[in-house]
This record gives C-alpha cells, structure tokens and sequence, in this order.
C-alpha cells in the first residue's frame, strides 16, 4: 500500500547528483552543496526486517530518516517496534530523526471489487436488451464497494497525534512530519537542515 520508492524518489531528485554503490544495491550516495561546499551524503537503507544490517545501520547513522504511511497501520507498528533498537546506540546518543508520514490516498480494490467489474465487463458484451440498465446497476453496486473499502480505510487511519506521539520514542531529536509525498516539494530544504544539524552536533562532541 505504501511504495518507499516514492519517498526515495523525492530525495534523489533534490539532490544535485547521486549514484549507487557498485557492490551494495541499498546504499547510494547523494550530493549536493552545503554554505558553498560539496557534500555527500551516504544513504542506506537496511529495510525494517530485524537483522544485524539494520542494527549496523542504527547504531552507525549520523541522522535517520523513518517513513510509514497513514493508511497502513502495518507500516506505523513496524516503525514503533524499531525504536528499542536506538537505545543499543552508543552512550544512549541518539541521532536526528525526521519521520514522515505519507497522507498520500492509497486505495486498493478488494476481491469483490474485481468480481463485481469483471461480471460488469462481461455482461455488457452478453446481450444488447437491457445492457445500459444492467452496466448502471453494475456501475452502482461497484461504486458501492469502492465506498466500503475507502470508509474502512478511513476508519483504520492513523492520525497526526498517534504519529507525534510514536516520534518521541526515537529521541529527544525527533521531528516528525506529516505531508503528501506526491506533492511535497521541499526534499532540498529537508536534507540541507538536515545535513546543518549534523553539522551542530558534530561540533558539541
């Protein structure tokens, strides 16, 4: 329901350059100019399956970028089951964390759905009497599905404050954001504070 390729998209296309690693097919590497000088920025994504790659990737990151979807309740638990992961970070320090929900409106068509279109489909071409009123009860009883899948979806949503709430489990710097990814148009702004922040913490240690 909720394609991280979206997600991933946005970054690449802010940056001003990027490429993968030629033996790791998770790891790319973007660049882009920070107060006049080339940075790059190794992006890896380990996945949210528990394996040591992901605690590798934990423990080591400068700053963590976490994303779910709002229509996915299966996405929003798999993130808040990561988060005792952090605390295996050395000195307990945690890094900046920036979680983006996706308010994007992803809605798939049951088993029904595709029955009902099917039969749709095929009744049209069966008989010529009766086929406009037949297509429109069709058409009813399709649209009436479609209301049920999109009613139940709204119901199991996970809403801005459940999101705020599951962010502060990742940190003292943890920031969450709730947008649509198709229309967001600040991925440059994000990775540059981002990137700033590091920067400041680099300089405390």
């Amino acid at each position: 329901m909720f394609d991280e390729q979206e997600t991933f998209d946005k970054l690449i296309e802010a940056v001003d350059k990027y490429e993968r690693h030629v033996q790791y097919p998770d790891v790319w590497y973007l660049n882009l100019e920070v107060d006049g000088k080339e940075c790059i920025i190794e992006l890896n994504d380990p996945g949210l399956r528990h394996t040591g790659a992901r605690e590798m990737a934990i423990r080591k990151a400068d700053a963590i970028i976490l994303c779910y979807s709002s229509m996915s309740v299966a996405s929003f638990h798999q993130l808040s089951s990561i988060a005792e992961d952090f605390k295996m970070r050395k000195e307990f320090k945690y890094p900046p964390v920036r979680i983006i929900c996706n308010e994007d409106d992803v809605v798939e068509e049951d088993i029904e759905t595709a029955s009902i279109a099917d039969q749709s489909s095929s009744e049209g071409y069966e008989s010529e009497d009766g086929s406009t009123q037949n297509g429109k009860e069709k058409g009813l009883r399709k649209r009436r599905s479609m209301e049920k899948i999109v009613e139940a979806h709204e119901n199991n949503r996970i809403t801005k404050e459940q999101g705020e709430t599951m962010a502060k489990l990742f940190g003292p710097d943890s920031e969450f954001f709730s947008i649509s990814v198709n229309d967001f148009t600040e991925s440059r702004q994000m990775i540059l504070n981002g990137v700033t922040r590091i920067l400041e913490s680099s300089k405390k240690l």
